[in-house]
């Protein structure tokens, strides 16, 4: 729902989103993410996401949610959600 106090290391603006997705899966086009919250190093991310869940496949899996910062060249990853 929510991060605070994002990494000092982020030079600048921190302009965070998540990505979420069933783990492991091979699928990218499975895998959701937030809309980017800018400049703003205590995001909140209220959206609200649903996966369609094979009983049998997808028993074993569980969900990943990793941190992302997007500046205006390139994206870095953050940190897994824990």
């Amino acid at each position: 729902l929510e991060a605070k106090d994002m990494l000092s290391e982020c030079q600048g603006s921190c302009n965070s989103y998540v990505k979420i997705g069933m783990f492991p899966n091979s699928d990218p086009e499975g895998r959701q993410k937030t809309l980017m919250v800018p400049q703003c190093r205590n995001p909140i991310f209220l959206q609200t996401f649903y996966f369609t869940l094979n009983e049998e496949e997808d028993l074993h899996k569980r969900l990943l949610f990793t941190v992302w910062n997007s500046d205006s060249v390139s994206r870095h990853y953050l940190f897994p959600l824990q």
